[in-house]
């Protein structure tokens, strides 16, 4: 299991400062380094004093005088593969990284350092330490390594090979209260699991070996004040990681592909399920270029990360792999969503064409804005899907459909100029009583609906619909029809209802005005008869 410390992002490390605060400064600026350095070595009589080393100090100060620096750094006991793991969140091999040890004594003596600069330009000093409870050390030494990992360290990081015990939690405390002696201020904590393998997260297990226990003796009630000290750390996190391999001494000499392919997965989890998160929360449907770009885009972005955060650069081949199955998922997706999306709006289309083809007054002008208004509703068919809509569909709703819309068009102009001679015939007879009306309307009636039944080759028809007059009618009927004003079939009922309802409200108005005068009369006639009874009564 691995604990790991968040402390503000900032390089103003306070013991660190303090010593580069006696040498003076005004060296040029250092590039990080191509291999670890000795920042803190133990003294050579006793092995319980920390010396400083001044070549690493002679680099920290060219690199404080540019920008702050993030410390990350491992504690833990010996041989639970902390420099190695340091080498994993640097993305290096163990030929070119932290040297790893497979003996079982330390490897690592004292405290060394590794600036290293990310594609961003940031750089980030990643610090490995000699592991506690080594042979012949005194307790001492490792309280002195892990205070100053815990005093100058943005992200510290515990490493346990194992379970939490009883000397974890009290060293954690000490973090603790060295975190509030001088920064007065609770730190952000956060945990990492190696090798939790039974039932439950790690987050739970955490959270409850923090839990004050309830016996009442002496050692118990200062094991629950050491708790409390670690409550001061607000944020808490747990993170489980499989060991790489089950011959952990061997680890360096095994090629990567030999690693146990959960601690692999576990590498690029992270990476990899933000990429997914985002990849499915892109608004559907997108065409498939929109599509490749954003995924291009998020790839590069998380393959970033995986070299920058320390996830490890050897595992990039598998984050794309694994990044293209889920784009591939995702493509899936945005077929589906983009079939919908286009069927959806393609029945809006055909909607919007019925309601235009079936309007009682017919026009080409109103079929023609109706095709137009379904191209602007399409413009949301996008997709993989929307290449049937647009390249095929569409055309021919342009060209096909228009065709049939203006020969069934004519047809219903042919008929009702039959059906208004034929009643212009009636009018003329038996109401307007004029025989040249009449006549016009007779000639009409038969040139429109006799003489094409004569005429097998057509020519009659040609005849009517091929003159400049009939053409010029019908461009009139067209304007008079549907313009960019009005359209005289969405109107014209309305027109009628409203006349309707003016002719029955002046029919009522006319009515009580009518009342209205009878009654005086009515009124003035009876008096009279009255008068006249009384007067006749009198005499």
């Amino acid at each position: 299991m691995s604990l790991m410390r968040h402390g503000a992002s900032t390089a103003v490390f306070a013991l660190l400062t303090a010593v580069l605060a006696l040498v003076a400064t005004g060296e040029p600026h250092v590039p990080p380094q191509q291999q670890p350095l000795a920042l803190l070595l133990p003294d050579k009589d006793t092995h319980t004093k920390l010396v400083l080393q001044e070549d690493a100090l002679e680099l920290l100060r060219g690199q404080l005088r540019e920008t702050p620096l993030p410390v990350v750094s491992v504690v833990g006991a010996y041989r639970t593969g902390k420099s190695f793991l340091l080498n994993e969140l640097m993305g290096v091999g163990c030929s070119e990284g932290f040297v790893v040890g497979h003996q079982r004594h330390t490897q690592t003596k004292g405290v060394w350092i590794w600036p290293r600069r990310d594609s961003n330009g940031t750089v980030r000093i990643f610090m490995d330490t000699e592991g506690f409870e080594g042979t012949g050390q005194a307790d001492v030494y490792d309280d002195r390594i892990f205070a100053f990992a815990a005093l100058i360290s943005s992200v510290l990081v515990y490493n346990l090979a194992e379970t939490i015990k009883q000397a974890d939690i009290e060293r954690l405390a000490f973090a603790s209260q060295l975190s509030q002696e001088f920064w007065h201020r609770a730190q952000h904590t956060a945990r990492g699991g190696r090798d939790f393998l039974e039932g439950g997260s790690v987050e739970a297990y955490l959270h409850q070996a923090l839990q004050p226990s309830e016996h009442l003796d002496e050692h118990s009630k200062r094991l629950n004040k050491v708790r409390d000290a670690l409550i001061s750390f607000d944020r808490m996190r747990a993170l489980g990681l499989p060991q790489p391999h089950v011959h952990r001494t061997e680890l360096c000499a095994l090629p990567r592909e030999q690693y146990d392919p959960g601690y692999l997965r576990a590498l690029v989890h992270s990476n990899i399920d933000r990429l997914v998160e985002s990849l499915r929360a892109l608004p559907l449907p997108l065409s498939e270029a929109a599509l490749q770009a954003a995924f291009e885009q998020r790839l590069r972005a998380a393959m970033e990360r995986l070299r920058d955060e320390s996830f490890g650069a050897t595992d990039a081949t598998d984050l794309e792999v694994r990044a293209r199955d889920a784009l591939r998922a995702v493509a899936d997706s945005n077929f589906v969503a983009s079939q919908r999306a286009c069927d959806e709006l393609w029945g809006r289309c055909e909607a919007m064409l019925r309601r235009g083809t079936a309007a009682w007054l017919p026009s080409t002008a109103r079929y023609d804005a109706h095709v137009l208004a379904c191209n602007r509703t399409l413009e949301g068919c996008v997709g993989p899907a929307a290449a049937r809509f647009h390249e095929s569909l569409l055309p021919q709703l342009a060209s096909e459909g228009r065709t049939a819309y203006r020969a069934a068009y004519r047809e219903r102009l042919h008929r009702a100029a039959v059906a208004l001679s034929i009643v212009g015939v009636l009018g003329a007879r038996f109401c307007v009583r004029s025989w040249l009306l009449e006549l016009v309307c007779a000639l009409g009636f038969v040139l429109l609906e006799l003489l094409p039944s004569l005429d097998p080759l057509g020519l009659s028809s040609q005849l009517v619909w091929g003159s400049s007059r009939v053409e010029h009618a019908v461009d009139t009927y067209e304007r008079l029809v549907f313009n960019e004003y009005w359209d005289l079939g969405e109107l014209l009922p309305i027109g009628v209802i409203a006349s309707f309802a003016l002719y029955v409200l002046r029919r009522l108005v006319l009515s009580r005005v009518r009342r209205g005068k009878h009654k005086p009369e009515a009124r003035e006639q009876g008096g009279g008869a009255d008068l006249a009874q009384v007067v006749i009564k009198g005499e």
